[in-house]
């Protein structure tokens, strides 16, 4: 029975993680505002960075703009030159997108045209040495030194370049609330057990001019 109750219990700390990650309540939502949604990235890193208001601030305000780019539905012709261009509007001295993530599409696109567009010169390691073979999959993928990721929960034909270990970009979790199990108690109309998983917090930024919005990288 304790056994059935933890597995029970990590099955709802998992579901409410992927919650969190994804785009109907989580990191990814179009939402701003709401009780029980996070402020996803379509909201806080906008396609229309000089209007509207986000965090009672309004986008009018230059110092409240993030940066964005078009690759303008041509990756082959254009990703590349699009994506140094808003890499380059969201640095300030030390201060760069260390993460950019993109659509399934735009990740398969920024890897099809690696190979078209640099000559690949990869040392051997001592294991490769010893197999005879040299690992061209791409198992880290990197951009000026930014990590290049996709996740499934990114909107279509949008993505984005994050300033993360400047802390400019957080997700900011109240204390005690992370994935805390609140007691369990005994409904009165039945032979069961109920309780709540509990998370509390929100997506922030601190500094729009570093972050960065891509459009339209999902055609090649």
């Amino acid at each position: 029975m304790v056994s059935l109750l933890q597995i029970f219990i990590e099955n709802a700390v998992l579901s409410l993680a992927e919650a969190l990650s994804g785009s109907t309540v989580g990191v990814f939502t179009a939402s701003a505002d709401g009780d029980t949604t996070v402020t996803g990235l379509p909201s806080l890193v906008s396609s229309t960075p000089t209007t509207g208001t986000i965090g009672n601030i309004s986008r009018t305000n230059v110092f409240w703009q993030n940066q964005s780019a078009n690759v303008s539905s041509d990756f082959s012709a254009n990703g590349y030159t699009t994506m140094r261009s808003l890499y380059l509007l969201c640095s300030r001295g030390d201060e760069v997108p260390d993460t950019i993530v993109l659509t399934r599409a735009a990740f398969a696109n920024f890897l099809n045209n690696a190979t078209n567009t640099f000559r690949l010169n990869e040392p051997l390691s001592r294991q490769a040495v010893d197999e005879g073979m040299v690992e061209m999959g791409f198992p880290h993928a990197m951009f000026h030194g930014a990590v290049v990721i996709f996740d499934d929960g990114v909107p279509a034909n949008q993505g984005y370049f994050l300033n993360l270990r400047k802390k400019y970009t957080q997700l900011v979790v109240q204390e005690d609330r992370s994935f805390a199990i609140k007691g369990l108690i005994s409904p009165a109309d039945r032979d069961a057990l109920t309780g709540h998983a509990i998370w509390a917090g929100n997506q922030c930024v601190t500094s729009m001019p570093r972050q960065g919005h891509l459009l339209n990288a999902d055609t090649d």
